[in-house]
């Protein structure tokens, strides 16, 4: 196990497979073009070109795959990356507003995205994109509250 990874995490989740194929959905659409256009005009050697790009669209597929979003009772943690992993914490009391949107492409796949607006100076907007539809911004609301009970923090709107 990680150590950088909470061990009991209240949620968990990550983006769904639907999601990492539509983000790349332009690419596979110039990737089928050019394909054609190489079978119509006959020129074989030019298909070795879709090479990189198949390359770029599976790396593309796998990283956004690969996001990891926990939520605890005291902290969000965001692990992002395939080689070379960074992993975000941000303290739920530092959240200031909460946001969900559910684009019409998303919420015919059953997915949302969330947008935490936060006064964290390293991240002070964090999206988590393309996650099931779950209960999870009425967990982070919930524990935005009560970390800010136990911690005594009153936010003042300027």
């Amino acid at each position: 196990m990680n150590p950088l990874i909470p061990d009991n995490p209240i949620f968990e989740t990550k983006p769904t497979l639907v999601f990492c194929f539509l983000s790349v959905a332009p690419e596979i659409a110039y990737l089928l073009i050019f394909n054609f256009a190489v079978l119509y005009f006959n020129i074989p050697k030019l298909s070795l070109l879709t090479l990189p790009c198949l390359f770029y669209i599976i790396y593309k597929i796998y990283a956004i795959y690969s996001i990891r979003y926990y939520v605890t009772n005291q902290q969000i943690v965001v692990q992002r990356g395939l080689v070379s992993k960074s992993t975000h914490y941000l303290e739920l009391y530092r959240v200031k507003d909460i946001s969900v949107s559910e684009p019409w492409l998303l919420s015919a796949f059953g997915m949302m995205n969330i947008d935490l607006i936060s006064f964290d100076s390293n991240e002070p907007n964090l999206l988590i994109r393309g996650v099931p539809v779950s209960t999870l911004p009425k967990i982070i609301r919930d524990n935005v509250q009560l970390c800010r009970q136990q911690n005594k923090i009153l936010t003042v709107d300027s």
